[in-house]
């Protein structure tokens, strides 16, 4: 993944994201895994969700760390199923929905984003 659609998918996050932002950008975290019986323990880049408002089940400071790859594999994934998406992409201009199926499908359902589409009006007045 670029670093510049990376920055993308971070800002989309810090602007429409309601309970949840980017506490750290890119943090390389020691991921531990099996394979066919063997563990392994591989260094990766990752990004950290943190829960700024309670909802749900969880309470502010909770923290997801969601490895880069990951995303690259959603990224993958949607780009062959969608035609659409791999337009978008390959303009760089994902929009808010791109990035919470991104993270839908990184974290394999786990995290779901609540966005906030920033031109429709509150309920007590408009956004300025």
């Amino acid at each position: 993944m670029n670093e510049q659609l990376y920055q993308h998918l971070v800002a989309l996050i810090k602007e429409h994201a309601i309970h949840v932002t980017v506490k750290e950008e890119q943090i390389h975290l020691a991921i531990m895994y099996t394979i066919a019986g063997r563990s392994y323990n591989r260094i990766v880049p990752c990004m950290i969700l943190y829960v700024n408002r309670p909802f749900d089940i969880y309470h502010k400071g909770h923290e997801w760390k969601i490895p880069v790859h990951e995303l690259q594999r959603s990224i993958k994934m949607l780009s062959k199923e969608d035609q659409a998406f791999r337009t978008r992409l390959n303009h760089q201009k994902l929009d808010r929905f791109d990035v919470k199926r991104i993270i839908q499908l990184a974290t394999y359902d786990v995290v779901r984003l609540s966005i906030l589409d920033n031109s429709l009006p509150y309920l007590f007045g408009t956004i300025r």
